[in-house]
């Protein structure tokens, strides 16, 4: 048993979902022989995380966006939690192989300076970064878009922003008190975030300053 053709990354892509969607079903003994099993393919133990396949890390997006807003709606939803559970460990394998970029550039100093939660300064940007990267990554954006029934790159900030709003997370750097007079500081220290250096359209402060004001 196992993988026919352990080599093709659909297959790899296609086993993991399989497993994920059956495991709640297991007892805990069970459960842990799975973890066991799986755990070279996810990296579990390791130093540093395997370069992840882009399929596998699409996988978090699409377990995401198909069960972020259930978790909220149905709390007690095993099924939805534990596809909540696994998304989070699979984008956590991806942030360490992306190296981050310039959501979280701009995150950083918002957190610093204004005191506001990462992941609440992570919501507001997301879409604003998506929407500014467009040109340079969009075929990337669009598969993800299609991954969640859409269609364009704005299709995804669209969603985003919609699931930030499901969540009741702030929409705006307004909505969080940052005042257009801080925005100049705020690029400076973005700009400077060595994250930024790992986003796929160049970065300077210039492009902080241009996506901190379509976030205000």
């Amino acid at each position: 048993a196992g993988i026919a053709f352990p080599k093709e990354i659909q297959d790899q892509v296609e086993w993991l979902v399989l497993w994920q969607r059956v495991s709640a079903g297991f007892n805990s003994g069970q459960q842990r022989e799975l973890a066991l099993r799986v755990s070279g393919q996810l990296g579990l133990g390791q130093r540093k995380a395997p370069r992840l396949n882009p399929q596998i890390e699409r996988e978090a997006w699409r377990l995401l966006e198909s069960n972020f807003e259930m978790v909220l709606k149905e709390p007690a939803n095993i099924e939805a939690r534990g596809a909540m559970l696994l998304r989070s460990y699979l984008a956590g394998m991806a942030i360490e192989n992306s190296m981050l970029g310039a959501t979280h550039a701009c995150a950083n100093p918002l957190t610093k300076n204004f005191g506001v939660t990462h992941g609440v300064a992570i919501a507001v940007m997301l879409p604003r970064v998506v929407r500014w990267n467009s040109n340079i990554v969009r075929t990337s954006y669009e598969e993800l878009a299609i991954d969640a029934g859409l269609l364009t790159a704005e299709d995804l900030a669209r969603r985003l922003e919609e699931l930030a709003a499901f969540g009741n997370l702030p929409r705006s750097l307004s909505a969080l008190n940052i005042p257009k007079t801080a925005l100049p500081m705020l690029a400076e220290e973005a700009a400077k975030q060595w994250t930024g250096g790992f986003n796929p359209r160049d970065w300077s402060i210039e492009g902080a300053m241009e996506v901190y004001e379509k976030a205000l």
